[in-house]
């Protein structure tokens, strides 16, 4: 869970409740730095092979080309999106 879009956010209880989800809340800013390296070891191990074949995919808001970093920056600061926002070095 990220906070890009804003830092509020509406939620179902009930269907949170229905699927027996766990919501929890975390920042890496003021872990250790061992602990930070753990993260990052557990997301290359767990997550990145999923990535590779496809299985997961990120969430994409708009691409934008280098050229337009500027457009692309304003994008960041606008509220409603959903993804990430990134800048394609070879359009």
């Amino acid at each position: 869970v990220g906070t890009g879009a804003g830092s509020e956010a509406q939620l179902d209880l009930r269907k949170l409740m229905g699927k027996r989800v766990r919501l929890m809340g975390t920042v890496l800013r003021a872990r250790p730095l061992e602990e930070k390296a753990d993260a990052v070891q557990a997301f290359a191990r767990e997550v990145v092979p999923h990535l590779a074949t496809g299985r997961i995919r990120p969430l994409v808001d708009r691409v934008f080309p280098a050229a337009d970093a500027a457009a692309a920056f304003d994008r960041m600061e606008e509220s409603g999106k959903l993804g990430k926002v990134l800048l394609d070095f070879e359009a």
